[in-house]
């Protein structure tokens, strides 16, 4: 794993799990720089507006968020940023995100892919709230 230029960003592959590692605040996959990772986490499109569409994802960006719950407080949580080879960005916070992505990286290795066709698709829970998975598509 290589350092960038800024503190708490770390390009490539994280140990043991990919992803962002405790006390880093961003993480991308290697094919991005961090200027671009920076760009993507700005200018990128909410993943819920995009249900059902088939994205070819390159490259993930990780960084911590704050969100804000339904009885006002505040909680942090991790928000999730496809990259698409035609360099479009879609985000999400959520942990069924999370998880299908932990699930690729598992099965087909970290990014950036070559060949990775998805869908978010939305799915109740046991406990009735509504969470956003990452499937693979032929």
């Amino acid at each position: 794993m290589t350092e960038g230029t800024a503190p708490k960003m770390t390009e490539g592959t994280a140990p043991k799990k990919w992803g962002i590692q405790p006390g880093q605040t961003t993480w991308f996959s290697g094919g991005l720089n961090i200027k671009a990772a920076m760009r993507l986490v700005i200018e990128c499109d909410s993943l819920a507006d995009h249900l059902d569409e088939v994205l070819d994802v390159k490259d993930i960006i990780q960084h911590k968020a704050t969100v804000h719950t339904k009885d006002g407080t505040e909680s942090e949580s991790i928000r999730t940023v496809l990259v698409t080879k035609n360099g479009k960005a879609y985000a999400a916070v959520s942990e069924g995100v999370e998880a299908s992505i932990d699930m690729l990286c598992e099965n087909f290795g970290p990014p950036p892919w070559t060949d990775m066709k998805v869908k978010a698709i939305q799915k109740a829970t046991r406990q009735g709230f509504k969470t956003i998975r990452i499937v693979p598509v032929e």
